[in-house]
């Protein structure tokens, strides 16, 4: 193995680690906790704050989506 895809494989560990423990907690704080970082810059929204939350749910769901995707397909090229 060269030395970038061990140093690719490290970053990739890292990312998903971080990612369980992401998950580990509440389901919705990281999100809520997002808007109210928003909130406190200045965003605004047309929209209820539930919704905003709930679509922050959304966007994480299908990013996990796709690094599982992402993951088996790596999984696949290297067997």
């Amino acid at each position: 193995m060269d030395t970038h895809s061990l140093s690719q494989s490290f970053i990739d560990t890292n990312i998903v680690d971080g990612n369980r423990r992401l998950r580990g907690r509440g389901k919705g704080e990281e999100e809520l906790r997002l808007w109210e970082i928003a909130k406190e810059l200045g965003v605004v929204c047309q929209v209820s704050e539930e919704r905003v939350i709930q679509r922050f749910l959304e966007l994480e769901e299908r990013d996990n989506s796709v690094m599982r995707e992402a993951s088996r397909e790596e999984r696949n090229r290297k067997s």
